[in-house]
């Protein structure tokens, strides 16, 4: 188990509604998904209970990208072949009752009837720090509704870190508003180098969403912190928006930054959790295991040429001793076995 992670168990249920319109099909057969609120990519799902109205999952999993305050949501579905899958019920355990932990059953709601889910929650032992985000609200946004008797548009926003699809955050929605009010707070694993861009959408039943405005924060911006309005590009013509966030970078891995080896940009930092590299006429490089794979070829380039210039330099003072060992000269020194002279000559001769 992971010290840093949330650990989610799902028991089983009681009391679901047969959701099966097939005559004689039999009772419905459900499964559970669980998910972070606002963080559509971190969720699980349990397996399907073939034929129960009280099915019994004992389904357990962790969440590594879970931030104190998150809610969690458990909906139970009906696996349908031909159509939608059907909702069974649905409950949002709250950030408090999360971060303090819970045993027990929850009242279902959507289902049709009074049924229960049973689950429990232990909170990280550790926590981790990580880039805070603040979806506050936006303001001047045009009216996107082209149905006729459609009152303004249905806005929520969309916060991609660039490059990890699996990060993304989405508000919920705010139904006809133009100066809508979100503040959805929640928390991000971000490297000192991403860049986040936040995408203002309208929601449609019958369409496409549309693009409300869109900005983008570099990694400088969110480094130095974010709070206040920003404004928003793909308004609309001639139309001023504002999107008002606030972002706390992450202390530790700004430090981290700070202290990378050699000004590399894929060097993190000393940190025991990463793989140490090294590369000629630099110090050491701690590189995160995801970025080992940009760099490693270069490196082992690197070293091979390294080593056979050690084998140059052994040989012309090898020979330079010989020569001049009549002479009482003490010729070139003698390089270190390989291994430790890479150390030796980098640190030496290093820029």
């Amino acid at each position: 188990q992971n010290p840093e992670a949330l650990q989610v168990s799902i028991v089983g249920a009681r009391g679901l509604r047969d959701a099966d319109w097939v005559p004689f099909a039999g009772s419905s057969e459900p499964y559970c998904v669980v998910e972070i609120v606002g963080k559509p990519h971190s969720k699980h799902e349990t397996h399907v209970h073939k034929h129960g109205k009280d099915p019994v999952w004992n389904f357990t999993t962790e969440f590594a990208h879970f931030t104190m305050g998150d809610s969690l949501r458990f909906t139970i579905f009906d696996k349908d072949f031909i159509k939608k899958d059907d909702v069974l019920g649905q409950v949002t355990l709250s950030g408090d009752r999360v971060a303090n932990g819970f045993s027990g059953p929850l009242e279902l709601e959507k289902a049709g009837r009074q049924a229960y889910i049973d689950v429990a929650v232990c909170p990280p032992q550790t926590s981790h720090p990580q880039t805070k985000v603040c979806i506050k609200g936006a303001s001047g946004l045009r009216d996107a509704d082209w149905m006729p008797g459609a009152r303004r548009s249905d806005p929520y926003v969309v916060c991609d870190v660039v490059g990890k699809p699996d990060m993304q955050i989405v508000t919920p929605m705010q139904s006809h508003k133009t100066q809508p009010i979100w503040d959805f707070t929640t928390g991000l694993d971000m490297d000192p180098n991403d860049t986040l861009v936040f995408t203002v959408l309208d929601a449609d039943v019958a369409k496409h969403a549309d693009c409300l405005g869109q900005v983008t924060l570099t990694a400088a911006q969110i480094r130095a912190g974010v709070d206040g309005k920003l404004p928003l590009d793909k308004a609309g013509k001639g139309i001023k928006a504002y999107l008002e966030v606030s972002i706390e970078p992450n202390s530790e891995d700004m430090s981290l930054e700070s202290r990378a080896r050699g000004g590399h940009p894929l060097a993190s930092g000393e940190d025991s959790r990463q793989v140490r590299f090294y590369q000629t006429g630099k110090e050491y490089l701690f590189v995160r295991p995801e970025k080992q794979s940009l760099v490693h070829k270069g490196l082992i380039d690197a070293l091979e040429f390294e080593t056979y210039l050690e084998y140059i330099l052994r040989g012309i003072g090898s020979l330079t001793s010989l020569c001049s060992s009549g002479k009482g000269s003490k010729g070139v020194p003698g390089l270190p076995a390989r291994g430790s002279s890479r150390e030796v000559l980098l640190r030496s001769h290093g820029p």
